[in-house]
């Protein structure tokens, strides 16, 4: 007998992710319920506390963890898909979090997921609603996978701008300069320009303490890891915090500043220009971290 569990609780729809099971006999021990398809499980644990999903048709016998909630509705009064996309609402998940307790984790419990109130139109007016609802994310859905497809050409014509750049294409340059010995690299370049390494044209180049640091909520100091990096750019805002004592442990080799390339793992190469845009009354350091 399946176990579903938090991880297949999706916001409004089952993710499929779990794989625990439990016996005939254990599930006549514990005198479970069994779930069947069409119920609507709800998480009463976060993160996002309450989200929900409708249980699909798994062809097999169900149970549900402990922290999860099913409802069966009276389908004569509520549309399922209608308590399904109000339960994912920010208006339900508000009213959630109010009731909910814990210090590492918020959790709500059954009797008091069982007193927030919901708005109870007609059913006429439910579906109806379902279908607005459904017509618009569908929309969205497809204006996603129009971005999507946008960002893979924007990214193979920036790619193809970025290789006519550094290989001349923009000026009236000489003959391609014949290939040197370069790794196997075959890469012609103009025959006024000459190959430098990297060594030759940085007045330094480091790496990070080879460790991680110790994350703490009120750090003052940015430590910028590999996932804070993106072509282009550098996320600090969001990136995790260590104390002063750390910072000024892990920036003896090099005290980042303004203007430093970051390379991340050798192949992503960024030109970092921290807090141009960012109004800081003074230079916030990164602490350098690889993970």
């Amino acid at each position: 007998m399946r176990l579903i569990q938090l991880s297949d609780i999706g916001e409004g729809k089952f993710l499929n992710k779990s794989s625990r099971y439990i016996s005939m006999k254990t599930f006549e021990e514990l005198s479970c319920k069994e779930i069947i398809p069409g119920d609507i499980l709800i998480s009463r644990m976060a993160k996002p506390i309450a989200r929900s999903c409708i249980i699909p048709d798994l062809k097999q016998k169900l149970i549900t963890a402990v922290d999860i909630a099913y409802l069966r509705p009276n389908e004569r009064l509520f549309d399922k898909h209608y308590l399904n996309y109000m339960f994912n609402s920010v208006f339900f998940r508000t009213q959630a979090e109010k009731l909910a307790r814990g210090t590492t984790r918020l959790r709500i419990t059954r009797k008091n997921l069982g007193k927030l109130p919901i708005p109870f139109p007609p059913i006429s007016e439910q579906k109806r609603i379902v279908n607005k609802i459904e017509r618009l994310l569908s929309k969205i859905d497809e204006v996603k996978q129009l971005i999507e497809e946008a960002k893979d050409s924007f990214e193979l014509r920036r790619a193809a701008i970025l290789d006519k750049a550094f290989r001349g294409g923009f000026g009236k340059n000489g003959r391609d300069k014949d290939d040197e010995d370069l790794g196997g690299v075959n890469y012609p370049i103009p025959s006024d320009w000459s190959w430098m390494s990297i060594e030759e044209v940085c007045e330094l180049i480091s790496d990070c303490p080879h460790s991680t640091p110790k994350y703490i909520e009120e750090g003052q100091y940015p430590a910028i890891r590999s996932s804070d990096i993106e072509l282009g750019k550098v996320d600090i805002i969001n990136a995790k915090r260590v104390s002063e004592q750390d910072y000024l442990d892990r920036t003896k080799r090099i005290e980042p500043q303004k203007g430093i390339s970051f390379i991340v793992e050798k192949v992503v190469v960024m030109l970092v220009r921290l807090l141009e845009k960012q109004d800081y009354s003074s230079m916030i350091k990164s602490v350098w971290h690889k993970e």
